[in-house]
């Protein structure tokens, strides 16, 4: 037996001796398969030697953690080390790789508390990147799920010198864009409507798409089931025919496809439903059936089609081969100058009235992509942030290996072999961290899903494909790689004192900057989202004060639709309906007040304006017609609704086609419409206009000249955000359209009187659907939904990041402490105020702290700049939310640096003297 062997059986345990000299047996084995035996056998012996003279020395220098550690890795390096000709290329990379990875999983196995803190804390960063990035890849990176979608347009109609992004196309535009543009094909039409649809079950109201027959063509959607619209489905007096979406077939019908075929009830016509559309995100809105143009009754109607002014529908286009969307613009922006020259009284030249294109991918996401590209920036900041917090106990780990690792250098092992070791064991974290990242990302992917489909239709595309899990896997060894260099930085640092202070932790001065570095950058990053996060807070507490014009306090809205019933045959039953059904509700246990309207406060999307002339404006001297919002309401309207009466008298059921044309304006319309100031607004009282039609129509027999009998606050339309415009309501006895949408004013709980309500509707007529039901809270809530949504994100993440920072912070300093237990103990033993013991340990805690917050304040004017645009009434650089960002950081730094601090003056002196 060789002095190796016999020093390793005194070296190595009983239990192991055997085995491993069973493992140096097949080693000679190997040894004397090699054909260069000389060669074979001094690389045996350096192989022993090396391991045995290792075990000697870790021996004498009482580390008994690393011996095993030694012997444990004994067998496995003895065996497949790089034994002359056993292995090359491929296969001793992989080997390499293996052994690395065994003496990895079995080093952070041993501190379970490390390995655990470092994977959940990557795994919130690499999770909420992932997340966010499914979304991002479904909504902006994905091509659109239509036929060569990249060539297909959305054409608007603005005023680029008014208020308007879009007046919407009359028939005659979309026919005169047909013919005379020379770069767009296949040019279809859209808008929605709603319909009653009477087919299995109750009747219901449905979302109408309206489309040309060309339009699902031109989107090359291909039917689910059935077949499409054909150019004989779009011809005046053709057999009415329905596609239901996807959607809708599922929840309505349960995906029964014995539909197709079947007859339903729509506008007192039968419509026979022929197709099934795909599962594809639709545009501008969801719909869930759609219908010709020679279907729908507004549409279809000769003074529509003929009046150039009756602007309402939206129109798609595909680019010819060969064009650019340049082109497409100049050539539509050509149209639109030519027929303001040929019709000069249905465009707005003066106010820029023109056409635009631009791309329907675009068009589909423009409101989706700066919220979701904030929301990328934070998390990619919070995982920087969760970088650096691994990084320092990363460190910190390190520095109590010191030992460990300066042994292996002092005995041989090089720099780089050392580095690979630690990145392999940040690999591992990093992947690990991957793994729980994506469990976190599919938990909050439903919460994205749905705050994401408030911006844009794609929402639904988004999900864990493939290319979000390559995300994540190039994400866990990006952040494997950034926290892993820190270790690496500073292994020639404190080896030589690791060598002489046996039984001692310590770190050199490189380590302890890059540590204080990195807690520096977690809290100038840390305040950077906290200051984004207080601007969201407080814009979303400046708009919560908007006064929105109508108090919302116990106010039930829900609508329905006399018109689809079979009793129902006129305008005047429709308002005899409604006129029974608020005296009904009005009785009913808890109600103050009910009111008929024809749509709500805050209604989304609603923008049609009609032209008034003022009678006393006999002529408008080259200028356009003042224009203002149509409303219709009841008696009893503005009570329920809590809208204010500023002037003049509110509406009475006794204003009905008997007496003279009345209407109420809102102070908009009496500032913008009849130039009244804010202290003549009494004096709009007795003055009269007249109200233009939809179809721009302005004289006649049946267009009555009203007189003002009252003025109202304004009320915000669509959106809480958006201004009050210019509006004046008539009385629903004297309009033809009495509307629809019932408001009643409760003593309680509004919702608590939804089954009261659907019960008086059903003993009135069952065939009338009750929909939309609602409070007015809820709707003013709904309102203000994406902006708290962007808040909370906001405030989740901030919330993550600073208590990364918080940890990070906290950790170093228990760590200093740790280091410098026997230097606090002799001061303690000789005296020194536990007080400033304390003091010092916060004091170096604090100048990190305050350094973060100094870099931190740049950071969060950046930010703040790039929430400018979505921001209200607030400034980006708003000193009180700079101000209380810097307290919070700075005191919940301090109390982060307390706890340790308050430990450092607990330390006893004798104890401090043992463990040196």
């Amino acid at each position: 037996m060789s002095w190796n062997e016999k020093l390793l059986r005194r070296l190595l345990p009983e239990d192991r001796t055997e085995e491993v000299l069973g493992d140096l047996a097949e080693l000679r084995q190997i040894r004397e398969a090699r054909t260069d035996e000389r060669e074979a056998a001094r690389w045996y012996r350096r192989q022993v030697r090396g391991f045995t003279v290792r075990l000697l020395a870790l021996r004498l220098l009482g580390r008994s953690s690393e011996l095993e550690e030694e012997r444990a890795d004994a067998r496995f390096d003895v065996l497949h080390g790089s034994v002359p000709g056993a292995r090359s290329g491929w296969s001793e990379t992989l080997s390499t790789l293996a052994r690395d990875l065994r003496f990895a999983l079995r080093t952070l196995g041993r501190t379970p508390g490390y390995t655990a803190a470092v994977v959940v804390t990557l795994g919130l960063g690499i999770g909420a990147n992932t997340a966010i990035f499914s979304v991002i890849n479904g909504v902006l990176l994905k091509p659109l799920p239509y036929g060569e979608g990249d060539d297909l347009v959305f054409l608007r109609q603005p005023e680029l010198n008014g208020n308007q992004e879009n007046t919407f196309f009359s028939v005659r535009d979309i026919e005169d864009l047909r013919d005379r543009n020379r770069s767009l094909v296949d040019v279809a039409e859209y808008h929605s409507m709603s319909f009653i649809l009477h087919g299995r079950g109750d009747a219901e109201m449905v979302t109408t798409g309206v489309v040309s027959a060309d339009f699902f063509d031109l989107m090359g959607m291909e039917p689910a089931l059935g077949r499409d619209f054909t150019e004989a489905d779009d011809r005046l007096g053709a057999e009415p025919v329905l596609m239901l979406s996807y959607g809708y077939w599922q929840t309505r019908f349960g995906g029964d496809p014995e539909i197709v075929g079947e007859g339903m009830v729509m506008n007192g016509h039968t419509h026979t439903v022929i197709g099934v559309l795909p599962p594809i995100p639709q545009h501008p809105r969801e719909n869930d059936v759609y219908m010709t143009t020679a279907s729908c009754p507004t549409r279809s109607g000769e003074g529509f089609i003929a009046n150039r002014s009756a602007r309402m529908m939206s129109v798609f286009a595909r680019m010819r081969p060969g064009m650019a969307l340049e082109d497409a613009q100049r050539d539509v922006e050509a149209v639109a100058a030519e027929l303001g020259l040929e019709h000069p009284d249905h465009y707005a030249r003066d106010l820029g009235q023109t056409f635009q294109a631009s791309l329907l991918r675009e068009e589909l996401v423009q409101n989706a992509r700066p919220t979701l590209l904030l929301l990328f920036g934070t998390a990619g900041l919070v995982l920087l942030i969760a970088c650096a917090n691994v990084a320092n106990l990363t460190l910190a780990r390190t520095s109590r290996r010191s030992q460990e690792l300066a042994v292996r250098m002092a005995l041989g092992s090089g720099r780089r072999r050392l580095a690979r070791q630690l990145w392999t064991e940040s690999a591992v974290l990093g992947l690990a961290g991957g793994v729980v990242g994506l469990g976190v990302a599919w938990g909050g992917m439903d919460l994205l899903v749905a705050f994401a489909s408030r911006f844009t239709p794609r929402a639904e595309e988004a999900g864990l494909s493939v290319s979000v899990l390559g995300f994540a896997l190039v994400a866990s060894l990006f952040t494997a790689l950034l926290f892993g260099s820190a270790p690496v930085l500073t292994l020639r640092s404190g080896m030589a004192e690791a060598l002489r202070e046996s039984g001692k932790n310590s770190a050199g001065r490189g380590r302890w900057r890059l540590q204080n570095g990195l807690v520096v950058a977690q809290f100038a990053l840390a305040f950077s989202l906290l200051t984004g996060a207080g601007l969201a807070l407080r814009s979303f507490w400046e708009l919560a004060k908007v006064d929105p014009g109508f108090d919302v306090e116990n106010v039930l809205t829900f609508q329905v639709a006399p018109w689809g019933s079979a009793d129902v045959n006129s305008a005047f039953d429709q308002k005899l309906f409604l006129y029974e059904l608020q005296d009904r509700v009005r009785v009913l246990p808890g109600v103050q007040q009910a009111g008929i309207s024809d749509l709500g406060p805050l209604a989304p999307g609603f923008t049609m304006r009609h032209g008034v002339r003022i009678e006393e404006e006999t002529e408008m001297d080259g200028r356009r017609m003042p224009q203002a919002q149509p409303r219709v309401a009841s008696a009893g309207y503005f009570d329920a609704s809590g809208i204010p009466l500023r002037a003049g008298r509110a509406f009475r059921r006794s204003d009905d086609l008997e007496v003279p044309h009345v209407a109420i304006v809102n102070e908009a319309f009496a500032r913008d419409v009849l130039g009244l100031l804010e202290t003549e607004i009494p004096r709009a009282i007795g003055r009269r206009f007249t109200p233009c039609t939809m179809n721009g129509q302005c004289e006649g027999e049946e267009i009555p000249t009203v007189e003002v009998v009252g003025v109202v606050g304004d009320v915000r339309v669509g959106g809480i955000e958006e201004e009050p415009p210019a509006q004046f309501y008539r009385p629903s006895g004297q309009n033809g359209w009495p509307g629809g949408r019932l408001v009643v004013r409760t003593r309680n709980d509004p919702l608590a009187l939804v089954d009261a309500v659907r019960r008086t509707v059903k003993d009135l007529d069952s065939q009338v659907p009750v929909y939309s039901v609602s409070s007015l809270e809820d709707i003013r809530q709904d309102s203000m939904a994406p902006r708290r949504l962007t808040m909370i994100l906001l405030l989740l993440f901030a919330g993550v990041a600073f208590s990364v920072s918080l940890a990070g912070i906290a950790g170093v300093i228990a760590f200093t402490v740790s280091q410098r237990t026997h230097e606090i103990g002799i001061r303690i033993a000789l005296g020194a105020d536990r007080g400033k013991v304390l003091a010092g340990v916060m004091g170096q805690g604090m100048v990190l702290i305050l350094g973060g917050l100094g870099l931190g304040v740049l950071g969060g004017v950046g930010v703040g700049r790039a929430l400018s645009g979505g921001l209200w009434g607030v400034s980006p650089t708003d000193p009180l939310t700079f101000g209380l960002s810097a307290v919070v950081l700075c005191a919940l730094g301090a109390l982060a640096c307390y706890v340790p601090g308050r430990r450092a003056t607990r330390i006893d002196p004798v104890e401090a003297f043992r463990s040196s």
